[in-house]
């Protein structure tokens, strides 16, 4: 009969009743500090049981996201209102996206600062303002 061999070392502070507890408290979006002052246990600890365990910190990263799917799941069917589904539509298509427009009904006055230019200057600066203008009148037809 062969001798059992006994384990060196401290028994693992994290057992099956603490891990239930921590799945329940990254259920409900807890944080890492958050669940471990839940349980009773440090960052450390659990730092420590993840590198042991990596099979436990891809199902901490799932239990993670279950809050927000259980959000969208509710947002979505709950969109029967049409506020809400407005809300949505802002949130998830560009297309919906609220714009806002400046209007101005006013005038600008400008002082004339053309008056010591050369006529050559006068011209260029006249051509320019004037394809200014037309790219800035096309971007407004776009908006339409």
């Amino acid at each position: 009969m062969k001798k059992r061999k006994k384990k060196a070392g401290r028994k693992e502070k994290i057992d099956k009743y603490i891990l239930t507890k921590l799945e329940d408290a990254f259920t409900n979006a807890f944080s890492d500090e958050q669940a471990c002052a839940y349980v009773g246990i440090s960052t450390t600890t659990l730092f420590r049981y993840e590198t042991k365990h990596p099979a436990f910190r891809n199902r901490k990263a799932m239990l993670k996201k279950r809050p927000d799917i259980k959000a969208k799941q509710t947002v979505v069917s709950n969109l029967g209102n049409s506020s809400d589904a407005w809300r949505w539509l802002e949130r998830r298509d560009p297309e919906f996206k609220p714009t806002s427009k400046l209007e101005h009904a006013g005038s600008i006055e400008v002082a004339d600062l053309t008056v010591n230019m050369s006529p050559e200057e006068k011209a260029a600066l006249a051509a320019l303002s004037a394809a200014r203008r037309k790219r800035i009148e096309s971007e407004s037809d776009k908006i339409k």
